[in-house]
């Protein structure tokens, strides 16, 4: 992860979203199992960004999410579904 310059614990998988990534405006990409990308949502900072997540989870294709800067396209986060 590139969120810290030291080493860290990460955050709790029982957290929620990382408050410190929840009020921006973000583009949520989508990813299948072999990598390839299947979908995207630009999700605005008043957005219930948990309820877009699950959203995009419903569908069984997407194997995980990358959370990503909407000016530049930096990546910020990857979320994985639960196993």
């Amino acid at each position: 992860m590139f969120v810290h310059s030291e080493p860290c614990d990460g955050y709790p998988s029982d957290g929620g979203y990382p408050e410190d990534f929840r009020d921006r405006r973000q583009v949520l990409r989508c990813y299948d199992s072999t990598g390839r990308i299947i979908g995207a949502r630009l999700c605005d900072a008043s957005d219930d960004i948990e309820a877009a997540i699950a959203d995009l989870f419903a569908d069984e294709s997407v194997a995980w999410i990358h959370t990503r800067n909407v000016l530049f396209g930096c990546y910020m986060l990857q979320l994985r579904r639960r196993s």
